[in-house]
Parts: structure tokens; C-alpha cells; sequence
């Protein structure tokens, strides 16, 4: 039973007991004298008498509109323009470089020069030839006086022997590439020489009486 009920209860219980215990009139009409009997077995009475039905209050399902969230207009925030900073490259010229100033400096000509003939060589004076020699070679025992000879182009030598004494032996000469005279107790070669070089000659009697002849 719901809080509705109970209360009408409550009140109409109230009012029966008001009705039953107030001072009225009996049949008589006689002030004053309430039958206590009767007032106890109303009471009784009433109270099992089922009080009215008092019609409870049906609840009724008030369709409440729940509020729907509404959704709140988000502030999106707006990101701001982050200033970009731009490195820029900042080229400092270089220094000025120092031109150099031409000079005009004049310079002078000079004339031409005049054409110098060259000295005439002087010429090397040739030297001339030794003269032509005439050289004498001797026998001298078994040996000859001037072993070595030397001449010029052109010379003549000439080889001589004589049997002076009784100890004096014969002798011969050769002279390579030119001959010679045979062997005697006296006697005489002559050569001239027309080309240079060294010629030997010996006494073939007498080994050991040899020399050179050379020319230049």
C-alpha cells in the first residue's frame, strides 16, 4: 500500500471516531448521557468495518523527456600561424680589391742598331814541315851507333861500315820493307823514307846489331 492509501485510511478512521465519540442528544433528548456500551461495541464495529475503498492513485508513467546531451560546441582551437623563420643567407661582399694603376711610362726607342761586320778570322798560320834530314849510321865493332832514329817525312838515313884493322869484321844491313846490302868487310845502304812509321833494321851477321827507324 502505497503513502496515498495509507493516509485516506488514516483519515477516515478519524472521522468515525469523531462521529461515534461527540456529545449529541440520546432518544430521549436527554443532554449528557452516551451509552458507553453502544460506543464500545461501535467501536468495535468499526473497527473491522472495512473502511471505504478509496481509489489508489494509479501511478501513471509520465513519459519524462530525458534531456538529451546536447552536444556543446566544442571550440576547436585554431592553430596559429607560427611565424617561419627564414634563414637567409646574408653574402658580405668581399673587399674591394685594390686595381692597380697603369703607369704609362715612356720608353724610348732606341735607333737601330747599325750593322757590324764581324772580324775576318785570322787565319792559323800553318806550320811547316821539318825540312828533310840526312842521318848516318856507322858500324862501331858489332854494333850500330844510332840504334834509334827518328826523322821527319822525306829524310834519308844511310848505313855505313869499314874494315879499318885486323879485328874489323864484315857486316850487311836489312831494312824492313826497303831491303838491304849484302854482307862485305865495307860497305854502304841508304833509304829515303816517304811515309811515316817505325822500320827496323839489323847487321844479320851479328844477332843483337839491330835498331829502329821511325818517321813522323
Amino acid at each position: 500500500m502505497n503513502r496515498t492509501a495509507i493516509a485516506a485510511a488514516v483519515t477516515a478512521l478519524g472521522l468515525l471516531a469523531a462521529a461515534c465519540g461527540g456529545g449529541g442528544e440520546n432518544a430521549a433528548g436527554l443532554p449528557g448521557s452516551t451509552p458507553t456500551a453502544t460506543a464500545t461495541s461501535s467501536a468495535t464495529a468499526t473497527g473491522t468495518a472495512t473502511p471505504p475503498a478509496t481509489p489508489s492513485a494509479t501511478p501513471t508513467t509520465t513519459n519524462t523527456a530525458t534531456p538529451s546531451p546536447t552536444p556543446s560546441a566544442t571550440s576547436t582551437p585554431t592553430p596559429e600561424a607560427t611565424p617561419t623563420v627564414t634563414a637567409t643567407a646574408t653574402t658580405t661582399p668581399p673587399p674591394p680589391t685594390a686595381t692597380p694603376t697603369a703607369v704609362q711610362t715612356q720608353v724610348s726607342t732606341p735607333p737601330p742598331a747599325t750593322a757590324t761586320q764581324p772580324p775576318a778570322p785570322t787565319p792559323t798560320p800553318t806550320q811547316a814541315p821539318p825540312p828533310p834530314q840526312n842521318v848516318v849510321v856507322t858500324a862501331v865493332g858489332n854494333a850500330w851507333s844510332n840504334p834509334g832514329v827518328s826523322v821527319p817525312v822525306g829524310s834519308t838515313v844511310t848505313w855505313s861500315w869499314r874494315k879499318s884493322g885486323p879485328l874489323d869484321a864484315p857486316h850487311n844491313v836489312q831494312v824492313a820493307g826497303h831491303g838491304g846490302a849484302g854482307l862485305a868487310p865495307s860497305g854502304s845502304f841508304a833509304v829515303t823514307f816517304t811515309a811515316a812509321g817505325s822500320f827496323a833494321f839489323e847487321c844479320e851477321a851479328h844477332p843483337g846489331m839491330a835498331g829502329t827507324v821511325t818517321v813522323n
